[in-house]
């Protein structure tokens, strides 16, 4: 995840290139340049881990819906659970941190200047 959110956020930066040289010869400071592209890594990181817990979702119906009834009698015993909220939290969290850190490793690569 941190591979593709940084890929395409170096692509977003290159295309935004001269936007970026204006706000720098305005004099934006560098955290005003980059807080916007760590929003975006970690938007970017929040929606893949939704579209995967909601894909994940969708396939847990689907299994638990078409199940013959032989196995659903022998599965009685054996709950089939779906992920705790706390676990879909977790989950969300965490890619929003590999989105924020994809974002955070592109705009080192290619925003070079100091703090």
């Amino acid at each position: 995840m941190v591979f593709i959110v940084s890929n395409t956020l170096q692509l977003t930066i290159s295309s935004r290139r001269e936007e970026i040289e204006i706000m720098q010869i305005v004099g934006a400071s560098p955290p005003y340049i980059r807080v916007p592209f760590y929003v975006e890594g970690m938007i970017q990181g929040l929606l893949g881990s939704a579209l995967a817990i909601g894909s994940l979702l969708v396939l847990h119906r689907m299994i638990t819906l078409h199940l013959p009834s032989s196995i659903q009698v022998w599965l009685t015993e054996v709950p089939i659970l779906f992920l705790s909220p706390e676990m879909i939290g977790g989950i969300l969290g965490g890619g929003m941190v590999l989105g924020f850190l994809g974002s955070f490793i592109a705009s080192m690569r290619l925003l070079k200047y100091g703090w």
